[in-house]
């Protein structure tokens, strides 16, 4: 098939939705279909120095194409985007509409393309729960996809939705191929991981005060931004 990815995530970039839309992208693509990333042309505020491809930068095989539309800094800038992609798609000739950006979604529907919206966190009734809304009502809105039991629950609760419309699939990853060898160590303290963001409610708080009751390990931090990263350095 020929499927439109529609996203409104910054890439390149450090944020974890740029890391899951590009390995989305090579999921799929990888399953032998036509796949082309819809995201915004977006400057990347980031301190961020890529001398690499986009494709390198995540690790990513080039197996799929990316369209960049133009981002307007205008009142309904984001509805303005979500057609524009959703255009793109339909140029594309896409069979199928997936993604995280609800206007792309729900303006693909108006040109006739089937669509399956994904959900990370509630949407946000204020902003987005009239398109929501239209969108569950569309015959070519074909399923939610969600990452856990709980939003689907929240859903269920909210919206006039189906639960046989509703797919739970939490996210997962790429399989690590490597020997045990590779984290073996002559020493013989307990060595803790931390993958993702630093800011407030991520977890590094805990972490910080478990770093200094837990004298007998190291811990080793990955991600986040400039900004996270200096504070949590200090």
């Amino acid at each position: 098939m020929k499927i439109a990815y529609i996203a409104e995530s910054v890439i390149p970039s450090r944020s974890a939705n740029s890391i899951h839309v590009m390995k989305m992208c090579q999921a799929f693509a990888k399953q032998s279909h036509d796949v082309l990333l819809i995201v915004p042309n977006k400057e990347n505020t980031e301190a961020m120095d890529i001398k690499e491809s986009v494709y390198d930068f995540y690790g990513v095989e080039e197996c799929f194409k990316i369209a960049k539309i133009p981002w307007l800094k205008v009142k309904g800038g984001q509805r303005l985007l979500g057609l524009l992609s959703s255009l793109k798609a339909k140029l594309f000739s896409a069979d199928l509409v997936y993604g995280r950006s609800l206007p792309g979604c729900y303006y693909s529907t108006f040109f006739g393309v089937p669509v399956f919206f994904e959900s990370h966190h509630p949407v946000d009734e204020d902003t987005s729960g009239v398109f929501f809304n239209k969108l569950l009502k569309h015959d070519k809105f074909f399923g939610l996809v969600v990452i856990s039991t709980a939003l689907k629950q929240y859903y269920l609760a909210n919206y006039n939705i189906d639960n046989d419309k509703i797919n739970v699939v939490p996210d997962a990853a790429d399989p690590i191929h490597c020997s045990d060898n590779n984290y073996t160590s002559s020493s013989e303290r307990l060595r803790v991981g931390y993958v993702g963001q630093l800011y407030p409610g991520k977890g590094m708080e805990i972490i910080a005060e478990l770093a200094k009751k837990c004298s007998w390990a190291d811990f080793h931090i990955v991600g986040g931004v400039e900004e996270d990263i200096v504070k949590w350095e200090k």
